[in-house]
Parts: structure tokens; C-alpha cells; sequence
């Protein structure tokens, strides 16, 4: 089976399909992604990448040049971001992860970061609370008072007193 490759995106779907119609005439068989989805929510084309063309890895050069002699495409391909080759290379090892696209990728990890230091923070926290208690305690029953009991928080305490 051959593979397809993304050849190009586009933000609505009446671009895609005039290069799509113009490939599929040359015979390259062509594959769509997302279509649908901008089509019922316009908006959410640049959020997810746009209506992404693809079509079979052996046609792709072919496909390419047609699309340059369009003017759909400029002569030279754009540079991969360094940024999302790393982003693709340290999560591709992550089984549920290296179906998604990198962006995808990108947004999970950085949620689950972002879930460990609130979690570390909310743990810290309840750490300091339980402290902060004892110490109220302490500071409650620990020093000399002239009463006979002390209310705090609905819990009835017995400090020591002194009589003056």
C-alpha cells in the first residue's frame, strides 16, 4: 500500500476543490483530511491546520509541480520548524501520542505538565495547611491563658492556665 503525504492545506473547501479536481484529472488519486469538519465549522479550519490535500507518496513530485505550474505553490518547499521535528521525535515514542498530528502531540504534553505541577502545588499546599494547623494548635494550647476552654473551629480545646 502505498502511504500519502500532505501536499498542501487550505483554509476553504472551494480552493481545495479545484486542485483536487485538476490532480485527479492528471490521475494522481488525491485524499482529503478535515474537510468535513470546516465545512460544519468554519472557524475551526485554522485551528486545526486547515482542509489538509494529500495524496500518494509515489505521485507527490508530480503532484507538486503541477500545483507550481498552477501557482498553488511556490518552486521551493517550506523549511521544517526545528521546533516540530523535536515536538515529533521525543513524542512519537509514546503509543497513544504518535497517531496524532504534532500539534496535537504539542497540546497533550503540555496539558499533562501542566496537571503534574498543579498537582505538585496542591500537594505542597495541603502539606503547609496540615502545618500551619499544628502550628495554630500549638499556639492555642501551648501558651498561658485565663479561660477555661477555647472554641476553634467547632473543636472545643483545654489550654493550660495560669491563675494571676
Amino acid at each position: 500500500m502505498d502511504n500519502f503525504v500532505n501536499l498542501v492545506s487550505f483554509t476553504y473547501p472551494s480552493e481545495m476543490l479545484v486542485v483536487k479536481s485538476k490532480l485527479e484529472s492528471e490521475g494522481i488519486v488525491c485524499f482529503v483530511k478535515d474537510e468535513l469538519t470546516v465545512q460544519v465549522h468554519n472557524f475551526y479550519s485554522n485551528a486545526i491546520g486547515g482542509i489538509r490535500l494529500e495524496v500518494k507518496k509515489s505521485d507527490y513530485e508530480k503532484a507538486r509541480q503541477i500545483l507550481i505550474n498552477m501557482g498553488f505553490l511556490e518552486e521551493k518547499e517550506p523549511e521544517v520548524s526545528k521546533f516540530w521535528i523535536a515536538v515529533e521525535k521525543n513524542t512519537n515514542a509514546i503509543p497513544l501520542l504518535k497517531k496524532l498530528r504534532p500539534e496535537l502531540r504539542l497540546i497533550i504534553a503540555a496539558g499533562i505538565i501542566a496537571a503534574g505541577i498543579l498537582f505538585g502545588i496542591l500537594a505542597v499546599s495541603s502539606l503547609v495547611a496540615e502545618n500551619s494547623e499544628q502550628s495554630n494548635y500549638k499556639f492555642i494550647t501551648g501558651g498561658s491563658w485565663c479561660l477555661e476552654h477555647i472554641n476553634y473551629l467547632d473543636i472545643d480545646y483545654a489550654p493550660k492556665t495560669t491563675a494571676t
